[in-house]
């Protein structure tokens, strides 16, 4: 079969324009390509028996509205609108059919002169029109299309119906909101993954080697990070990859391991993976030791609970018996009730002892722990207006030969001690009445040479391990017999803390098996394998000082960046638990250290959370300027550059390198190109100490200011520094959209078409919208485009 082209020469952006145009009508735009004029090419064929005419619209996905008439041996193709198009020489090709043929001078049709009567059949495929004309004697039924314009047509159909079902799907999610909640069940012989869903869904399950694949209809994401945080063994790895057509689930699993899955339901679903024998044993031993060691705590309860019993029936017989008081000199103390003064606006409470007593005061927020070693029983003091007014509470709890006395304070009032012949005084006032002695903490080394602590108390009474009930943890305390003596201040080890205490030692552990004892007149902190301290005599290097974390207003938040998603969980958590156990301004500290972690780790709103508590209780200015930085940081990633704006104008930051780079990103989320570009040529040398996705956002934000303030030069130096391996599918397509600005702006019209249509197919949302536009405004410059029809598609 011979095939001869028209020979129309088309532009070279037009092949790419094709392409974008094509693009946008297939992602649902639904629009015919918006050209002036529509160009089609006329191919001539002369077939086995007949002859055959082809318009070829390249530029569209169907045919114009047209019309094919026959008479008087002329064959006449007309158009509603005009058609540009070229003809080669028909005659020469089809001699036995075709004597002539010529365009309308209007351009809106094209007739054919024939050589001899023809019956003449027209077929649609698409953008092409065909045009057969077969002798009057033709027997049959008329040509059918080529083999493989009718195997396109098929595959179009199919991808369409495709797309028409995706964009179903799609706009069925937008509407139900499709989720799925996974659960992991530990069982003794197996464990169960359970994925359960708030509407219905399909699933299916394939086991393809040691490559699991769960495959749901709903094409939205499923949270994993629970699962991934604490994979267990037969699991090697579980990732979610959300598609157009459903979401996949892949199990990568243990060699051996062969999961069975369930559909419960139309809404539950179920994957079993079991043990391996040696964990089931593990786990049958665990459970035998855990229900012989319940066995074993349950008969000793009980027994000591006989004992009790027991030793109060003898206590009550004895008690009638004065020889058994005279026996027990501590059975015989009077009951100590506490009296109440007001001096001068400080409230008194003397607790007046009949012998000395070892005690130990301090603060923990708004409660006033006070521990007495003393069996005698204390009273509440009788009633005080004077108290009542800056206490809401005053409680005493037995503990064996230990009074705890517990005071809860409605006003904020400082707390002293002091010692008066036998009794204790606890003052509270807005002044010290008393000078307390300071503590102090000495290291020192114990006879195998580790490192231990010493405090200096005078008469240490008794170590007793204090669990607060409000803070929830659990403390040393050593109480101490007079004069008054505590620490003034929290000191923060790397094992235990001790901290600020009105009289007597208060240690809280860091590590486990510390063990706090007395050793004559001091108490001495130790670990078994020593503490962790800095050898004093050890050489020490000196800071250069000009390193990032010198510099006043960085913050490494590469240091708290965590990829790992089950010791990102670890680091939360502890760091939660000191933020919510920490006093006065190591609190504060640690609130801060909680929101930068956050903010390292892009939970932007997290961290406004945290900062937004510690603000209202905060008052050392040298954490609240890092406090604020902290917060501009989190506002920038959290899409709120005016609120960041607002602390990164201030005065203080106008000369800090890191508060200006940041200062850079936020001005180009609220548009300020000018002053971004600025602030961004004065920080580029910043941005080496952060973590890459900082370096991305920074460098992105860059060339977009860049572009708007026509600096090219400035444009390439950042797009090329862009590590694009790096990227993440979203900025991806803000990278190639650049890619294509850039082009746009040095007039390579070819290639910015080109990067435009690439993130048009990658249907992100945002950049696929301002890719659209650029598209058609290209066009529109090049003067390839109808504006009343780009408008329509905008």
């Amino acid at each position: 079969m011979a095939l001869r082209s028209a020979g129309i020469a088309f532009e070279r952006p037009l092949g790419a324009a094709r392409l974008v145009v094509a693009a946008i009508v297939w992602l649902g735009l639904g629009l015919a390509p918006a050209l002036a004029e529509d160009r089609a090419q006329l191919f001539v064929t002369a077939e086995d028996g007949f002859g055959r005419l082809i318009i070829d619209f390249p530029a569209r996905l169907d045919l114009p509205e047209y019309k094919v008439n026959y008479e008087n041996g002329v064959l006449a193709v007309t158009f509603t609108d005009p058609v540009q198009m070229v003809l080669p020489d028909v005659a020469v090709t089809l001699p036995d059919y075709v004597s002539i043929g010529r365009v309308d001078p209007d351009n809106r049709g094209v007739r054919f002169g024939l050589r001899t009567a023809a019956n003449v059949h027209s077929m649609e495929a698409g953008e092409r029109l065909f045009i057969d004309l077969m002798p009057e004697g033709w027997q049959g039924l008329p040509p059918s299309l080529p083999p493989q314009v009718v195997a396109d047509l098929a595959s179009r159909a199919k991808d369409a119906a495709l797309l028409l079902a995706q964009k179903q799907k799609a706009a069925e999610a937008l509407a139900n909101h499709p989720a799925a909640l996974v659960s992991v069940g530990r069982n003794p012989t197996f464990l169960r993954l359970e994925f359960d869903w708030n509407v219905d869904a399909d699933a299916k399950y394939v086991q393809t080697g040691d490559i699991g694949t769960l495959e749901f209809s709903w094409p939205v994401p499923i949270d994993l990070l629970d699962l991934q945080s604490d994979l267990p063994p037969e699991i090697l790895a579980i990732v979610n990859t959300p598609t157009v057509d459903g979401s996949e689930v892949t199990l990568t699993t243990a060699k051996g391991t062969v999961p069975r899955f369930y559909a419960v339901s139309p809404r539950q679903f179920i994957v079993d993976i079991d043990l391996s024998p040696a964990e089931i044993e593990a786990t049958v031993k665990t459970a035998e030791a855990e229900a012989l060691a319940a066995q074993e705590a349950q008969a000793a309860a009980q027994l000591a609970a006989a004992e009790k019993q027991a030793a109060l029936d003898a206590g009550a017989s004895e008690t009638t018996e004065p020889e058994a008081m005279m026996d027990d000199p501590q059975a015989a103390m009077a009951a100590v009730t506490p009296t109440v003064a007001d001096v001068s606006g400080t409230i008194r409470v003397t607790f007046p002892f009949e012998r000395d007593t070892a005690s130990a005061v301090f603060r923990r927020g708004d409660v006033v722990w006070m521990l007495f070693d003393t069996p005698a029983p204390i009273n509440a003091p009788e009633k005080s207006e004077a108290l009542d007014a800056i206490a809401s509470g005053f409680s005493v709890i037995p503990a064996g030969k230990t009074q705890i006395v517990r005071l809860d304070l409605s006003a904020d009032r400082l707390a002293t001690l002091a010692s008066e012949g036998r009794s204790w005084v606890l003052s509270l006032g807005d002044i010290l009445l008393s000078a307390t002695e300071p503590l102090a903490l000495t290291r020192a080394r114990d006879k195998d040479g580790h490192f231990e602590m010493t405090a200096q108390l005078g008469r240490p009474g008794e170590v007793h391990s204090f669990r607060d009930p409000v803070v929830g943890d659990t403390l040393d305390v050593v109480t101490v017999f007079p004069p008054s003596r505590g620490a003034a201040r929290n000191l923060a080890f790397v094992d235990f803390e001790a901290l600020r205490s009105v009289h007597g030692l208060v240690v809280r552990p860091a590590s486990d098996g510390l063990e706090v004892s007395i050793d004559g007149p001091r108490a001495r902190i130790a670990l078994p394998g020593g503490l962790t301290l800095s050898d004093r005599d050890g050489p020490r290097g000196l800071d250069s000082g000009n390193a990032a974390e010198f510099r006043a207003s960085y913050i490494d938040l590469a240091g708290v960046e965590e990829t790992d998603p089950k010791k990102l969980g670890e680091r939360r958590e502890a760091l939660n638990q000191v933020a919510a156990t920490a006093e006065g301004q190591a609190r504060d500290a640690a609130r801060l250290n909680l929101a930068q972690f956050y903010v390292g780790n892009q939970f932007a709103f997290e961290a406004i959370g945290v900062l937004e508590v510690l603000e209202t209780d905060l008052k050392t200015e040298e954490l609240g300027r890092k406090a604020r930085l902290t917060r501009a940081i989190a506002d920038t990633i959290a899409a709120r550059p005016a609120e960041a704006l607002a602390i990164l104008n201030a005065p203080g930051f106008a000369e800090e390198v890191d508060a200006l780079m940041w200062r850079s990103i936020a001005r180009a989320d609220s548009y300020d190109y000018v002053g971004a570009r600025s602030d961004a040529l004065a920080s580029e040398s910043a941005i080496a100490a952060y973590p890459m996705w900082v370096q991305q956002r920074f460098l992105l934000d860059g060339v977009r200011s860049a572009l708007e303030t026509s600096d090219l030069a400035l444009a390439h130096r950042f797009l090329e520094a862009v590590d694009f391996a790096t990227l993440s599918p979203e900025d991806v397509t803000l990278y190639q959209l650049l890619e294509g600005r850039l082009a746009e702006a040095e007039g390579r019209s070819d290639e910015a078409i080109d990067a435009f249509g690439q993130v048009i197919a990658a249907e992100i949302r945002p950049t696929r919208a301002e890719a659209v536009y650029r598209t058609l405004l290209v066009l529109n410059q090049t003067g390839k485009i109808d504006l009343v029809k780009a408008a329509e598609t905008l």
